[in-house]
């Protein structure tokens, strides 16, 4: 709700006077005014600029910060316009007003009032017979007022009071309900914010958990498959030794022919040679024999060439 300065000024010099309102017109353009700074520019003295303060302070119009001079030593106020308690100032002066207009409406609808021609004196009835109607300060008979244009002027400021009351009721109403709607609002907005935290949350651990099933679907297949893997390895393993075993048999069986085909053909070479070397030995008997007979033969033709040469 925006401070008007007018009804400041208004408030200021009906409750505190005019004297009052050079400073009030200082303070609504800077805030944090020192006092010393205020007198100065007011042209008066401290001391009555403190007066002032302190007179709007009691209204709660004020408020203040102190800090330390650091040559001096002494501490400096700093003065500025409580903005805020100066709107519920101005409402609290307005709705007392128009109290006291309603109870004086009241007064002057009820009671018959006199009055001094001259303008000097404004009293009851019952005042009026007290003094005898006559007026206290000139001494003039009093006649009796007729109060209708009064009446009219306290109706008509009661009507634009309580219509200023009304409008501002209304604006702290709608202030206030905007206050409740926004604070609802911001509750709505934080427990649509703890729910979509906890839906967060939920699938979150939704979607941990399907990880955790995937990952555990996929360690049972790494498994499976190692396993497969394993058992496949086996198997061929297994295959590998029956056909090295096969192999094997097959080597053996062949080494074995082998070796009997070898044997034979040893035995057919032994055969063969004892057959060869008999041969040979029956050749060499038959040719030593021949040879024997030949050198009978050369020895006895020797024999008989010598004997023909001695001859």
């Amino acid at each position: 709700m925006k401070v008007n300065k007018e009804l400041l000024i208004e408030l200021v010099s009906m409750t505190l006077g005019e004297d009052v309102l050079p400073l009030v017109e200082m303070l609504w353009k800077k805030s944090n005014y020192s006092e010393f700074k205020l007198a100065e520019k007011l042209n008066i003295t401290v001391n009555q600029t403190r007066n002032m303060l302190y007179r709007l302070s009691e209204l709660n119009l004020v408020s203040f910060m102190r800090k330390k001079d650091k040559k001096k030593g002494w501490y400096i106020y700093y003065w500025s316009l409580n903005k805020k308690s100066v709107t519920n100032a101005i409402w609290k002066y307005k709705k007392k007003k128009l109290e006291e207009f309603r109870a004086r409406l009241d007064r002057e609808q009820q009671a018959v009032f006199y009055v001094c021609p001259s303008g000097c004196m404004r009293m009851t009835m019952d005042t009026a017979m007290e003094h005898d109607f006559m007026c206290q300060e000139c001494g003039s008979l009093m006649s009796q007022q007729d109060n209708k244009r009064t009446v009219a002027n306290v109706k008509r400021m009661i009507a634009e009071l309580e219509k200023d009351v009304a409008s501002y009721e209304a604006e702290k109403e709608n202030i206030r309900l905007k206050i409740i709607a926004k604070r609802e609002r911001l509750a709505r907005a934080e427990e649509r914010k703890k729910l979509a935290e906890i839906q967060k949350k939920k699938e979150a651990e939704e979607r941990k958990k399907e990880r955790e099933r995937k990952a555990k679907e996929r360690e049972k297949l790494k498994a499976q498959k190692e396993r497969d893997k394993i058992k496949a390895a086996k198997e061929k393993e297994k295959k590998a030794k029956k056909l090295a075993r096969e192999k094997e048999k097959k080597a053996k069986a062949a080494a074995k022919k082998k070796a009997k085909k070898v044997k034979k053909r040893v035995k057919k070479r032994v055969v063969k040679k004892k057959k060869s070397s008999k041969k040979k030995t029956s050749k060499k008997k038959v040719k030593k024999k021949v040879t024997k007979k030949k050198k009978k033969r050369v020895a006895k033709k020797k024999k008989v060439a010598r004997k023909k040469k001695r001859k």
